[in-house]
């Protein structure tokens, strides 16, 4: 059984190190300054292993701008409160602000992942379905907190997918702050920050 697991996880380690090879040189060189065959040797494989593992570079894009999305909400969702019942303002905003400090520290420790998300969040080889995945299913509890504060009249009454790019932007904007100055926000400063998130969403 262990033999038989031995060529999976071989073919999992290898499209994880194509796809952090495609992190750096996308980020670095651009969509079109980047071939399939300089990030196949970036990672170490055969060009032809890229293409086992992702159809295209368009595909490949896609499929790391949701990984790399999907690592941040794995790290929110786990280490943050959830809303049960019908919350109040305080509850929301509690579990808002932990979503905002767990996201913050994140972005700050991965500079490369928040530039690439400011590079192609709202580029064109980012397709649709990508985007709308990422946003109703991977940060699904994201949206699902907006609305919960939009029912209870805590949130502005504007689209929810206003209010979450709304986030998004004031997320990386901060977290670029911070990565500029090399170094961590502290708790007030988390707490001053969150404030400026709050003000935007509140009613």
């Amino acid at each position: 059984m262990c033999a038989n697991l031995k060529p999976a996880l071989r073919s999992i380690h290898k499209r994880q190190r194509i796809l952090d090879a495609a992190l750096t040189l996308f980020t670095e060189q651009g969509f079109h300054g980047t071939s399939t065959a300089a990030i196949a040797k970036q990672a170490g494989v055969a060009t032809g292993t890229l293409f086992h593992h992702f159809a295209s570079k368009e595909a490949l894009i896609n499929a790391l701008y949701l990984a790399v999305k999907a690592e941040l909400a794995e790290g929110i969702a786990a280490q943050s409160l959830s809303l049960s019942g019908q919350p109040s303002s305080q509850q929301l905003r509690t579990v808002a602000k932990q979503f905002w400090q767990h996201s913050l520290c994140w972005c700050v420790s991965m500079p490369e992942k928040v530039r690439f998300f400011a590079q192609y969040n709202h580029s064109p080889y980012i397709n649709n379905q990508t985007q709308q995945t990422a946003q109703t299913q991977v940060f699904g509890f994201i949206n699902g907190l907006l609305r919960v504060g939009q029912q209870q009249a805590v949130f502005k009454c504007l689209p929810v997918e206003l209010l979450y790019e709304t986030c998004h932007g004031l997320l990386l904007q901060t977290a670029f702050y911070y990565i500029a100055q090399r170094r961590m926000p502290t708790e007030i400063e988390c707490d001053q920050s969150f404030g400026l998130l709050w003000d935007a969403l509140h009613a």
